[in-house]
């Protein structure tokens, strides 16, 4: 792979990624800006990194594996993962690194690293972190920042980046600071969000531009 260019990347994450909102999200300017040959795109709407969240990540990659889907692509060069919005909207216990259950968000960051290391150890991993979104969280009554509201687990969203924040440094993979640099925020929102959740298409030329950015320096 040559330092400018990424033949195949995969992606895993929730809406933000699957390219429905925003005229197809950041996926087209992805692939633009590194000429990749092969985008295997595995986001679902809705999911999460855990198993408590519906298609959640891990759930995903061990279908894929059971089913062999890995072995009938060729390797990525690149894993892009953005999640850890939707463990806050469903609730996933943060955690620590020995949750026994198995279920919490910084348990999971290891396993899911852990695993696609495993199986592909020359591939780059690099994530991102979440960005602002105004949304009442499952099993709440009321709406609001995600980085100041508590979930039902009593965690908000901050939490969750802290956790991302700690588990790069620890199993050493690269993280995107989207949600600190991109500048969208309570009083710019409806300039740059469909809905208070999901980017429109001047949202994510903002995204796009930090991704990009944040690529090209863990190539």
């Amino acid at each position: 792979m040559e330092s400018d260019r990424i033949d195949k990347v995969w992606i895993y994450g929730d809406s933000l990624s699957t390219g429905t909102h925003g005229d197809g999200a950041y996926l087209e300017a992805l692939v633009r800006e590194f000429d990749v040959v092969q985008l295997h795109n595995f986001a679902v709407g809705s999911s999460g990194l855990s198993k408590i969240t519906p298609n959640g990540m891990l759930e995903i990659m061990e279908r894929q594996i059971m089913e062999k889907t890995w072995e009938s692509l060729e390797a990525p060069d690149l894993i892009f993962i953005w999640h850890g919005t939707n463990d806050w909207y469903w609730g996933t216990p943060v955690g620590s690194y020995k949750d026994e259950g198995g279920h919490g968000f910084i348990y999971s960051i290891g396993q899911a690293v852990g695993t696609l290391r495993r199986y592909f150890p020359s591939a780059r991993i690099v994530w991102a972190t979440p960005i602002f979104r105004w949304e009442q969280p499952d099993g709440c009554d009321k709406a609001g920042d995600a980085f100041l509201l508590a979930n039902k687990a009593g965690h908000t969203l901050y939490d969750y980046e802290k956790a991302l924040e700690e588990a790069s440094r620890r199993y050493h993979f690269p993280l995107i600071d989207v949600g600190r640099t991109v500048n969208i925020h309570r009083y710019n929102e409806e300039d740059y969000l469909e809905d208070h959740v999901h980017p429109n298409r001047a949202g994510y030329e903002r995204i796009e531009k930090i991704l990009l950015r944040g690529i090209r320096k863990c190539l």
